[in-house]
């Protein structure tokens, strides 16, 4: 009720003064509550922008892996062996063994690595070990015999 008496006491140009205070007190306190909402988003951008940073770095080192050259090794398949039939390869190695099959269909599986193929193996040599790989398809009756090795050791 104070308020009243003294809103009636006042001139025309006073109230204009002190709407226009009351209009800017308002804005102050809307922009003080806003500024900390931007706040907290930047900093929510700059958290995300960091994690971005690490995979993109991530993404980098993946494609100098995938820049370094590849090795092609040609092996030829035939009725019931490889020539060569032992491969020495260097550990962190790209390889691509390029299978010539001979006569019929014959392929190359490594189970210890899960690969196979028929006409071609394409994999980065990361474990280091000797691997025995067999014929991947059935070929006749020396088909069970048919087999070659794989060394992957330290560079």
């Amino acid at each position: 009720m104070p308020s009243m008496i003294l809103l009636n006491h006042m001139n025309k140009n006073q109230k204009i003064i002190l709407s226009i205070a009351g209009i800017i007190f308002a804005s102050a306190v809307a922009f003080l509550a806003l500024s900390k909402g931007k706040v907290s988003q930047t900093a929510n951008i700059g958290s995300i922008l960091e994690k971005n940073a690490g995979e993109i770095q991530q993404e980098v080192q993946v494609q100098k892996e995938n820049e370094q050259p590849q090795r092609e090794i040609n092996i030829k398949a035939f009725k019931f062996g490889y020539e060569p039939n032992v491969i020495k390869v260097a550990k962190g190695e790209r390889i691509k063994i390029n299978i010539e099959n001979a006569d019929v269909l014959h392929g190359i599986r490594i189970p210890d690595l899960g690969l196979k193929g028929n006409d071609a193996l394409e994999f980065t040599a990361d474990q280091t070990g000797e691997f025995i790989w067999y014929c991947n398809n059935l070929c006749g009756e020396g088909h069970s015999s048919m087999q070659g090795k794989l060394i992957v050791g330290l560079n």
